[in-house]
Order: C-alpha cells, then sequence, then structure tokens
C-alpha cells in the first residue's frame, strides 16, 4: 500500500494517461426517389375523366379538346450527387399495348408549376426542366414513355392540398371522323437521367 501511495504522489494521472484520441467518421447519403398522384388532400380518388361533348345549339362546332388539372404529382427526392448521372427525370407512360389505337383521339400530358409553390422545397433549380405537352397515345397506338420533368436533384413538394406539380391533360379528336372512347391507365416513373 505504502509503494501505491508513493507512485501516486510522484507520477501524476497525466502523465499515465493519452491526450489525444482520433475516431474516423465516414459519412454516406442514401438517394430515394418517391412520387405520389393526388386529388385535393387525399389520394382515394385519383382518376380523371376527359369528356369530348357536342355542341348546345345545333350548328355550333363540335367541341374537339377536353382538359383537366385537378390532379398533383407530388415528389420527395434525395439524390447522392450534383453530376448530371446523380440527376433524375419523371416519365409517363400508357399501360397496354395499342390501347390508343383507332380511338380518332390523342392524350397529351404535361407536369405544369406548383400552385403552391411555397412548399416546394428547391424548386428552382434541383426541381428539375419542364418539358411540355408530350403525346401519351393517339389514332396510331401508344407511344413510348415520355420524359415529363429532367434535371431533378434534391427536392421536395410539399403534402398540402394544392402541393406538387400540376398534371394537365388533353384529350382531343385529332383525326377525321367520329372518335371512340377509351379507358387507360397512366404509369408515372422516377429514375435515373
Amino acid at each position: 500500500m505504502g509503494l501505491a501511495f508513493l507512485m501516486s504522489a510522484v507520477m501524476p494521472n497525466h502523465v499515465l494517461s493519452q491526450t489525444t484520441q482520433t475516431q474516423t467518421v465516414s459519412m454516406a447519403v442514401t438517394g430515394s426517389a418517391l412520387i405520389r398522384v393526388m386529388k385535393g388532400a387525399s389520394d382515394a380518388s385519383t382518376g380523371v375523366v376527359l369528356t369530348l361533348g357536342g355542341p348546345l345549339e345545333a350548328g355550333l362546332q363540335v367541341v374537339p379538346t377536353a382538359a383537366d388539372s385537378s390532379t398533383r404529382l407530388r415528389i420527395s427526392s434525395l439524390a447522392t450527387g450534383i453530376a448530371v448521372s446523380d440527376g433524375r427525370k419523371i416519365t409517363a407512360v400508357l399501360t397496354g399495348a395499342g390501347v390508343m389505337t383507332g380511338s380518332r383521339t390523342m392524350l397529351e400530358l404535361q407536369l405544369a408549376p406548383p400552385t403552391n409553390m411555397a412548399n416546394f422545397v428547391n424548386y428552382s433549380p434541383d426541381g428539375g426542366t419542364l418539358t411540355g405537352f408530350k403525346n401519351l397515345g393517339d389514332n396510331a397506338g401508344n407511344k413510348s414513355a415520355v420524359t415529363l420533368v429532367d434535371g431533378i436533384y434534391t427536392c421536395w413538394s410539399g403534402t398540402a392540398a394544392d402541393d406538387g406539380y400540376v398534371i394537365h391533360y388533353r384529350y382531343s379528336n385529332n383525326v377525321v371522323g367520329t372518335p371512340t372512347a377509351r379507358n387507360v391507365t397512366v404509369t408515372f416513373t422516377i429514375g435515373a437521367h
């Protein structure tokens, strides 16, 4: 016991202890990309009805176009870098082979800027570049997947009823003759640039 007391008095603790220590910290970003079609506050009914109608008075022109912009496309995107290859795009395509063939109609789609810009974090420039109306399908048949927004990096649209890109459909009688109704499914995808 006398030896321990003598060692404590002669050699203070700081001489026996290590004064610095290093630690490696690895940081990673796990990317994610999510999209959801919404109508109002909930997605209970996201269907859209487009009706080409006749005139209200004899002799007037048949109304050749119907449009709808009642739904929104919400997104959340966490990019892992800023190179072009790190960016994402949103595409749309009609599901079901040849569903528009022989319809004498055309279905077009565009994503328009959000109604509520305040809740869309990083809308510009990370929210991407809108590409305008794209033809999804017409009398000749379905088109390949079309790009609606390109250059998406880290951004999110918000979750309020009017948040997200405005989904704007335009349905028209684009070939002479009687149009034929169709029911189609549009598939939206957010994926690599």
